[in-house]
């Protein structure tokens, strides 16, 4: 299961249309909001929350991640995709290739 919440809207990535993020997201930033993406992934061994935006996360040690995880996280990083501003685009590109785990 991948999905995708913004400002706590939260549906399944299958269920949605990427101008859904590109609209939400630039409609946010014009209202002056600020705006918290959550990419949840539940796929085999990968139980990941990867926040983009300004997301409130609580500091917690998590567990060693698997070999799948750091796979994830390593596309993550290489992409750039929590990098800010929000790119709309970098998280279009990051789910399209996530639903292909």
């Amino acid at each position: 299961m991948i999905r995708i919440s913004i400002n706590g809207e939260e549906k399944n990535v299958d269920e949605i249309h990427e101008n859904w993020i590109h609209n939400t997201v630039r409609e946010l930033h014009a209202q002056g909001t600020s705006v918290c993406v959550i990419i949840r992934i539940i796929e085999g061994d990968v139980n990941l929350a990867l926040p983009v935006g300004d997301c409130k996360t609580s500091p917690g040690r998590a567990p060693e991640p698997n070999s799948h995880t750091k796979d994830v996280l390593a596309y993550w990083r290489r992409m750039k995709v929590s990098e800010l501003p929000i790119n709309t685009g970098k998280i279009v590109a990051f789910l399209k290739q996530m639903k292909k785990l």
